[in-house]
């Protein structure tokens, strides 16, 4: 009985940690900034880039998750961690300590890679989208 009601509820648990991002699809794209050690300094100069424009950010729909092994948090300035290698275990595919992986809109892998991603390469990146551009012609739209 004990093992039933364990395996129900890694079951239940699992199933709504995986679905955490699935929050997102078509409302937010994911930027996930995922590292093996929190004081690295690629990892900290990668979160100093991205709070250098928040509003860019927050303009381009943007949902930051930082991951390490054993947590994670969502967002630049929470630094209240949740407890779960989850995120670590589904998205970690390289050998190095350092990764960042873009996720859009449909929830399609659509960056990943080991060293630091500038804004302005970021943003570049998001804006010749398909989707990214449709938002800003309705933008333009609704300003006139």
């Amino acid at each position: 009985m004990t093992l039933i009601f364990t395996a129900s509820f890694l079951v239940v648990t699992l199933q709504g940690q995986a679905q955490s991002l699935t929050k997102h699809q078509w409302k937010n794209r994911v930027l996930i900034v995922l590292t093996d050690d929190s004081n690295d300094i690629l990892y900290s100069n990668q979160i100093k880039e991205l709070e250098s424009d928040i509003k860019g950010l927050h303009e381009r729909k943007l949902v930051i998750y930082k991951v390490s092994p054993k947590n994670y948090s969502v967002g630049l300035k929470v630094n209240d961690f949740i407890d779960s290698d989850l995120f670590y275990k589904q998205y970690k595919r390289s050998s190095t300590s350092f990764e960042i992986i873009l996720i859009g809109l449909d929830g399609g892998v659509k960056l990943r890679q080991s060293g630091l991603l500038t804004l302005k390469e970021l943003f570049a990146i998001i804006d010749a989208m398909p989707m990214r551009a449709n938002e800003i012609r309705q933008k333009k739209k609704n300003n006139n």
